[in-house]
C-alpha cells in the first residue's frame, strides 16, 4: 500500500521519536512506497525550519527512501480536487497527493483529518489512518 506521511508524522520520524520510528520501520519491512508532491516536500521543509530543524534532516530521509526505491513523486498526476475536498484549506494538498498516487494518509491531525475521514474516504475514495492504525495493518 501506498502512503502519504502528513508532516506531524513526518516531523517525528526526523526527531526520533518512537511511535513515528516503528512507522517509517514498517514502511521499509512492509515495502510501502511513500508518495509526495512538490507541495508536501515544501510543506515538510517549512515546518521543520520553524521547529529548527535543518533541511539537510529532510533530505537524509527522503534520499534514504530514495535510495531504497520507497519514494513515488506524483506532481505531475495531481489535480486540485477543489468540489470534493471536505476539509480545512491546509490539508487540501495532503488529500491531493493521497488521490493521485491512490494512497492511505498517515496523520495525527484529529481536527481536520482523522474526525471527518469517513467522509474524506465516501467523497475522495482517500483512507486517514493514525499511525497505530497504520501499524496494526497488516501486508497487502
Amino acid at each position: 500500500m501506498t502512503v502519504v506521511l502528513d508532516t506531524n508524522v513526518f516531523l517525528p520520524i526526523c526527531a526520533g521519536i518512537d511511535e513515528p520510528n516503528r512507522v517509517y520501520a514498517k514502511i521499509i519491512r512492509d515495502c510501502d512506497p511513500v508518495a509526495y508532491d512538490s507541495r508536501v516536500i515544501e510543506e515538510y521543509i517549512n515546518v521543520l525550519i520553524k521547529e529548527g530543524f535543518n533541511t539537510v534532516v529532510v533530505q537524509v530521509r527522503l534520499q534514504d527512501l530514495h535510495v531504497r526505491q520507497k519514494l513515488r513523486d506524483v506532481t505531475k498526476r495531481v489535480r486540485p480536487l477543489h468540489d470534493m475536498i471536505v476539509t480545512h484549506e491546509k490539508d487540501r494538498h495532503i488529500i491531493e497527493c493521497a488521490f493521485a498516487a491512490g494512497a492511505i494518509i498517515v496523520t495525527y491531525e484529529h481536527k481536520h483529518l482523522v474526525d471527518i475521514r469517513n467522509r474524506i474516504r465516501a467523497i475522495n475514495a482517500v483512507q486517514i489512518v493514525t499511525p497505530a492504525e497504520y501499524l496494526a495493518m497488516s501486508i497487502q
